[in-house]
């Protein structure tokens, strides 16, 4: 149900849903996040997708490269909810995420590292305490 989603998304946790193909696990949680009030940005990955797509995708020519975030990247940077759609056949991708979900960091195909907001607050915190 919505109501029992609600403390884990507030609270900026992981969410999973798992069930049979056109179940409604997706309008169920963009419903959630409606009633939140809380931006959505989704991102439908395949058995195709590369860890890099994850995140960004190479646009221009090889002279001049430049990066397209994706919508998992963008929702990183601005706090939003990501649903990544399909993960079950992007099996390529696990890793990549499982690290991301463990330990609030990735770095980029551009070389960046991004790091959640909740990771620089466990930085600023530690900081203060050394």
């Amino acid at each position: 149900t919505p109501k029992s989603l609600i403390p884990d998304i507030v609270s900026g946790k992981g969410v999973l849903l798992i069930g049979p193909k056109a179940s409604g696990r997706r309008r169920l949680l963009l419903q959630t996040a409606s009633a939140l009030e809380i931006e959505v940005e989704v991102l439908v990955v395949d058995a195709e997708t590369t860890p890099n797509e994850l995140f960004q995708t190479r646009v221009g020519s090889s002279e001049r490269t430049s990066w397209r975030d994706s919508s998992l990247t963008r929702a990183m940077k601005t706090g939003r909810l990501c649903l990544v759609d399909g993960i079950q056949n992007a099996t390529q991708v696990h890793c990549v995420l499982a690290h991301l979900l463990e330990f609030g960091e990735v770095t980029l195909p551009n070389g960046d590292l991004m790091v959640s907001a909740e990771k620089y607050k466990l930085l600023a915190d530690e900081e203060k305490e050394g």
